[in-house]
């Protein structure tokens, strides 16, 4: 099922969905040459939650994207996932003072990640 496009200048988005309208893709195709220039699949559990996400970037190669539920980052007993938005999940450590040890970890997280940071590969 494609719901209608969105065009916008340069390119045209649009979105597909499951039976129970779970979104499973964003193709956004360039307006001047017809070509995808980025998409995004989404693969849903019985839950309806988003277990596997696929981001193609236009450069024929796919974006690896991590997706963990707020349950599987809440069991980890060091991370806490809490809902403060319609759309948006915050995580932070257990022991709030260590927060910033893992913030100051970021630009060596691919080389050397933080501990917390492990929790969602």
């Amino acid at each position: 099922m494609t719901e209608d496009e969105e065009s916008y200048g340069l390119y045209t988005t649009t979105y597909e969905y499951d039976l129970i309208g779970n979104r499973t893709a964003i193709i956004k195709t360039n307006n001047e040459t017809d070509k995808v220039a980025e998409y995004r699949k989404y693969v849903y559990n019985e839950s309806s939650q988003v277990v596997s996400a696929k981001i193609y970037d236009g450069k024929k190669t796919e974006v690896p994207a991590t997706v963990i539920t707020m349950e599987a980052i809440n069991a980890t007993g060091r991370l806490v996932a809490v809902k403060d938005g319609l759309t948006h999940v915050s995580v932070f450590p257990v022991n709030i003072a260590t927060m910033s040890d893992w913030i100051d970890s970021r630009p060596i997280a691919n080389t050397n990640p933080h501990e917390y940071t492990l929790y969602s590969k």
